[in-house]
């Protein structure tokens, strides 16, 4: 039977700059004219089959509001960075387990997206927070969380390491256009979980993953 593995702690840090959705409204009234204008001309063919009308009834206050719901978000500002978010989210995630970083076997960042393109925040972070043991990227944009945890499980499960530090960051605010409604849901954060051996029978029980390559052109465009 396989080892039983699962979440000592989590934690998660946000910058301190609260932009509401007033930003928009004071400097773009234009664009949310036209917004408002074409939200109207989607609601008139929305289906309404049997199907998927309670679905459309749930979410109908948010498909009817161009900000879909959104009030506010946390954003980084100056010389702020993301790095400095996860190293925020490990110290409480640290403090909330009772650890030292030095009792962790690996740390693994997965960061959208890292300071450094290149060498991405890991090292740049274990040199922030003084950790010595072994400090790995692992880039899998939305999915980076899971991803983590299914590596660090495998890692756990066959012995080969016994507490694993995952540490998450966004920094959407520096690479999307203000001008860009998709930029209305977008915020900055991070999040930083301890994976650990745990009791038979607790922990994660099961597990599955694909690929999804039907979206891959979706955000960013083929290359030519």
């Amino acid at each position: 039977m396989n080892q039983s593995v699962g979440i000592r702690a989590l934690a998660v840090n946000f910058p301190e700059y609260v932009l509401t959705n007033d930003y928009w409204k004071n400097n773009y009234p234009d664009l949310l004219v036209k917004l408002e204008q074409k939200n109207q001309n989607v609601r008139l063919f929305d289906p309404e089959s049997q199907e998927n009308k309670n679905w459309l009834q749930a979410v109908k206050p948010y498909r009817e509001d161009i900000f879909r719901g959104t009030l506010e978000r946390r954003i980084l500002t100056g010389n702020e960075t993301s790095i400095a978010l996860e190293c925020g989210a490990i110290e409480k995630v640290l403090q909330a387990a009772k650890l030292d970083i030095n009792e962790v076997d690996l740390l693994i960042s997965c960061a959208m997206f890292p300071e450094r393109l290149a060498i991405g925040n890991a090292t740049l972070i274990a040199r922030e927070l003084g950790f010595r043991s072994t400090a790995w990227n692992m880039n899998a944009t939305c999915g980076g969380a899971l991803l983590a945890l299914e590596n660090a499980m495998a890692l756990i499960q066959t012995q080969k390491l016994d507490r694993v530090l995952v540490s998450l960051s966004c920094n959407y605010s520096k690479h999307i256009e203000y001008t860009n409604s998709f930029s209305f849901t977008l915020g900055d954060g991070a999040a930083a979980f301890i994976v650990e051996k745990v009791k038979t029978g607790e922990g994660l029980l099961h597990s599955y993953s694909t690929n999804t390559y039907d979206t891959c052109d979706v955000v960013y465009p083929k290359f030519t």
